[in-house]
C-alpha cells in the first residue's frame, strides 16, 4: 500500500531527475568545464599573490611591534596630530 506508493513515487521523481540531467547534459559539461578553468585561474592568483602578500604581513606584523614598544610615543603623535 503505502510503501508501494512511496517508492512509485520515488521512482518516478528520480526517472524525471535523469531526464532532466540527460536533457542538460552539455550545460553541466559547460558548466563543470567553466568551473575547472576558474579554478584554475584562481589558483594562479593566489600564486602570485602570495609572495607579496607574506611580505605585507610580515611588514605589518613589524610595524606592529614597534609601535607597541613606543606606544606613548605614537600615542603623542596622534593626540597632537591637527584634525581633518
Amino acid at each position: 500500500g503505502d510503501q508501494s506508493d512511496q517508492f512509485g513515487k520515488a521512482v518516478s521523481a528520480l526517472s524525471e531527475l535523469v531526464d532532466g540531467l540527460e536533457s542538460r547534459g552539455q550545460d553541466i559539461s559547460d558548466g563543470l568545464a567553466y568551473t575547472n578553468a576558474a579554478a584554475g585561474s584562481i589558483t594562479d592568483l593566489l600564486s602570485q599573490a602570495r609572495p607579496p602578500l607574506q611580505k605585507v604581513i610580515r611588514e605589518t606584523d613589524r610595524t606592529a611591534g614597534i609601535v607597541v614598544a613606543d606606544h606613548e610615543y605614537f600615542d603623542n603623535v596622534l593626540n597632537t596630530l591637527p584634525d581633518a
